[in-house]
């Protein structure tokens, strides 16, 4: 994942079968209910990617990536935000130091990303349109949350911005990641 010091990007699964169908349900018809499940569910892929383990570990932050004013609006909530405070609930429940922090927004974006066809596409939409939307001081280590990652754009963007503010994205975490043409994770 470019833009992070990992260089790489946590999923809990691939975005298929009853995975999609949960992520699909809690994004666009409330599902609420399934904040603390899916939390739990990264806060256990980040622990054991080993990325959390240095001694002492230091405060991370924990950044929802933004939806659009229209899909919060569509949604009445803003689902990522309520889903990265639960998983650092659960991250500190057991043992580590972090907090959340709405550092972005986005800007005038038109259609929405599962829309558009090809990272290119995709691309366009968000360049320029995801910003920091919070004042000084800003957290030096932070996570990245997101639910699902397609082509990576907007993990890119939001790094992009994160980095251009002085601010280190560790990594991205999500729950799910979509499998490119010919990939099988049954490996």
């Amino acid at each position: 994942m470019p833009g992070t010091v990992s260089g790489r990007a946590i999923a809990c699964g691939a975005y298929r079968g009853p995975l999609r169908r949960a992520i699909l349900r809690w994004k666009d018809h409330g599902d609420e209910e399934c904040d603390g499940p899916f939390a739990d569910m990264m806060a256990d892929a980040l622990l054991s990617s080993g990325l959390l383990a240095s001694d002492p570990m230091p405060v991370t932050t924990l950044v929802p990536a933004p939806s659009s004013p229209r899909s919060m609006r569509e949604r009445g909530r803003w689902h990522m935000r309520n889903v990265t405070n639960s998983l650092a609930r659960s991250l500190r429940r057991r043992g580590m130091d972090v907090d959340t922090a709405a550092l972005l927004r986005t800007t005038k974006t038109s259609g929405k990303s599962v829309q558009m066809h090809g990272a290119a596409q995709r691309s366009r939409r968000l360049q320029g349109h995801i910003v920091i939307a919070a004042r000084p001081p800003y957290p030096r280590n932070v996570i990245l949350v997101d639910d699902i990652v397609t082509t990576g754009t907007t993990a890119r963007q939001c790094a992009q911005a994160l980095n251009a503010a002085g601010i280190h994205v560790t990594t991205v975490i999500c729950l799910a990641h979509t499998l490119r043409a010919g990939e099988n994770t049954d490996d």
